[in-house]
């Protein structure tokens, strides 16, 4: 499947049990879109994380550099509250708060594609054991079919 297109996890999860070849083969494909679309949105949360330390850094500067001119007499407390009420940062703290609720979603994706893989292992034993084949006739089954057979005659 070409990396362009977006993906639907509930189509991607689900397997065809009468198909397992063509799920096996596109296990791969389909868990690697998912492992790298995790991959880029925890890089991003990363630089979120990164940008929202910069910020709060560079309001921190600004607050305690015009303390006396706006502020007045500063604490730490006062310091926090004034850094944490910052538009800037409480932007910075919504965006990085998206990420990691991407980056979550993302992890659950990569998950159950590797659930996917062991439910293909698990249809594939399934089949080899002959659990999908038609019924087969034994001898113990020809001996009830004939008493049900001559209980019917009655």
């Amino acid at each position: 499947m070409p990396y362009t297109e977006e993906r639907d996890i509930q189509k991607d999860v689900t397997l065809n049990r009468f198909r397992l070849e063509k799920c096996s083969e596109e296990q791969p494909a389909i868990f690697h879109y998912w492992a790298e679309k995790e991959a880029e949105i925890k890089a991003a949360r990363d630089k979120a994380d990164n940008r929202l330390n910069l910020i709060k850094a560079e309001v921190e500067l600004e607050i305690r550099n015009n303390a006396g001119e706006k502020y007045g007499k500063l604490t730490e407390a006062k310091v926090a509250a004034l850094v944490e009420t910052n538009p800037e940062v409480i932007k910075a703290k919504e965006e990085l708060a998206e990420l990691k609720e991407q980056a979550n979603l993302l992890s659950a994706a990569v998950r159950a594609m590797e659930h996917r893989k062991d439910q293909i292992e698990n249809l594939t034993k399934l089949w080899i054991s002959s659990y999908y084949a038609r019924p087969e006739v034994t001898a113990e089954d020809t001996f009830s079919n004939e008493v049900r057979g001559n209980l019917n005659k009655k």
